[in-house]
């Protein structure tokens, strides 16, 4: 486990929150309190995100949002890249600094086993966020 200090830290975050069922105008942005990183896990502070046709079929039928355990207020969005924040105790793949990318619904903090590391930055420009089913490692040499 890194040192406290070499954690990138910080106390409070943006997330896009789902507070009510509908169209993309339920969609908003509020700050909260920066998720921690449990034991096995990582936060990432992400820097691109996208959303997917099972982002936008769980905000406009709670019974699709229910089968996926998700329940408003809840963060939302699947698919992002960005960079570890945070690692908890047990975690060796990941270094706070890593570029990320992976998939986790609804929040900032994953299983070391569902990110992959971003081996160089052109993928965040030219693919965005591409995790499929789970998470998926950077083409070399994209």
């Amino acid at each position: 486990m890194q040192k406290p200090s070499d954690q990138l830290s910080t106390s409070r975050s943006r997330a896009v929150r789902l507070d009510s069922f509908g169209g993309p105008e339920v969609l908003e942005i509020h700050e909260v309190p920066a998720p921690q990183a449990g034991p096995g896990q990582v936060r990432v502070r992400v820097t691109v995100a996208g959303l997917n046709p099972m982002d936008w079929f769980m905000t406009a039928d709670a019974d699709t949002a229910v089968r996926f355990g998700l329940s408003p207020p809840a963060g939302f969005g699947t698919d992002y890249a960005g960079v570890a924040a945070q690692v908890g105790d047990g975690v060796t793949g990941f270094a706070p600094g890593d570029r990320v990318f992976g998939g986790a619904l609804s929040r900032a903090v994953a299983d070391e086993g569902r990110l992959r590391r971003r081996e160089i930055d052109a993928f965040r420009e030219r693919h965005g966020s591409r995790a499929a089913k789970s998470s998926t490692r950077a083409p070399a040499g994209s």
